[in-house]
């Protein structure tokens, strides 16, 4: 659960780029779609001759399919809820790291030390997309936005919110 303080005030919500995620997607539905083919292919070609192959056929193209429908739930469950909060005081990380486990970060505006957007490729160039690095004054790990939309922009939008802050703080 995200607790959210008192007078604190949620600026923007970051996810990964849905790009990504159809890129993440795009490897199961072509197996799903070849699964098809192929299953078909052998009712249709050995329904006459072997009935018990056509059903073996049928039968292990219905478990692939269910497999692949629970490897999309969870690659969406995923993308869902990797979620980045920035708020005029902090910035918290929620990462799902698998379906049933969740690491969650925070860190002050305060502590930021610098920030780094990462995009690397053709496609990222193009479409936009990468990562946000942001180093702290703090034992913990770089905080690293993954692969978001317009990550210049959530650059740009962390350094208002730390100034903002910076200047809230000073009066």
């Amino acid at each position: 659960m995200l607790n959210i303080k008192e007078g604190e005030n949620i600026i923007s919500v970051y996810r990964r780029h849905v790009f990504v995620f159809l890129l993440e997607l795009f490897p199961l539905v072509f197996f799903a779609i070849v699964t098809v083919a192929i299953a078909f292919f052998v009712v249709f070609m050995f329904f006459s001759m072997f009935f018990e192959i056509t059903i073996l056929a049928l039968f292990v193209m219905t478990l692939f399919l269910h497999l692949l429908w629970i490897a999309i739930f969870i690659t969406l469950v995923d993308y869902y809820l990797d979620v980045w909060i920035l708020t005029d005081e902090r910035v918290i990380s929620i990462e799902q790291k698998s379906l049933f486990s969740r690491v969650t970060y925070e860190f002050e505006l305060s502590r930021i030390q610098e920030i780094e957007v990462d995009v690397k490729g053709v496609l990222p160039t193009l479409i936009d997309y990468g990562d946000v690095r942001v180093r702290t004054a703090s034992e913990n790990p770089d905080f690293i936005f993954k692969q978001v939309r317009n990550p210049n922009k959530i650059k740009g939008a962390i350094m208002r919110a730390k100034e903002k802050q910076a200047l809230k703080t000073s009066q």
